[in-house]
């Protein structure tokens, strides 16, 4: 049974047809780049609210966090066994807590490398392309990559466009097919 690879009846036949097919992108592209700029100052609008209201509420929160802290400081004693007071909020009180303090960053790096204590390092090895492209321009071969040169198609609208549509107030994004 024959599957078709690609359907060409669709396919741009002259220059004219390119021509109308790029002036159809590139009102998408102005389209979108309006819908993403509103898009854009409706969420700066709202984190600017969502800020403004839970600016008080932190503030109080850092304030209540300290008064309870400071009487658990004061008041250990009263937080031996158990530990933690429990209420119908929760429970507040003290815990035991440990944690490596680092003091020199390089020294307790190299004691974990010579002591193949590998669980306490992370290495991340990435493949970087751009200079991996460069020596394989250069001639130099790498097993499990080549390099791959030719034409890329592309498409620039001009800036002016999209940033005078942002620009305009309150018009509205059209689909193409209204605009001719």
């Amino acid at each position: 049974m024959s599957k078709p690879l690609k359907d060409l009846r669709e396919q741009i036949k002259t220059v004219e047809d390119a021509d109308r097919e790029f002036e159809n992108l590139a009102m998408l592209e102005i389209d979108i780049a309006k819908i993403e700029a509103a898009c854009e100052k409706k969420l700066a609008d709202v984190k600017a609210d969502y800020a403004r209201t839970l600016d008080g509420f932190q503030v109080m929160r850092e304030s209540s966090v300290k008064r309870l802290a400071s009487f658990v400081d004061a008041n250990r004693s009263l937080f031996q066994k158990p530990r933690r007071r429990r209420t119908m909020w929760g429970t507040y009180g003290l815990t035991d807590a440990s944690k490596a303090k680092i003091i020199s960053k390089d020294a307790a790096i190299a004691h974990c490398l010579a002591n193949d204590w590998n669980d306490c390092l992370k290495k991340t090895i990435r493949l970087l392309s751009k200079p991996l492209r460069d020596r394989l321009q250069a001639g130099e071969v790498c097993p499990g990559a080549r390099l791959v040169s030719g034409d890329v198609a592309g498409y620039t609208v001009k800036k002016e466009l999209i940033e005078k549509a942002i620009g305009a107030k309150g018009t509205e994004a059209q689909s193409p097919a209204s605009n001719g």
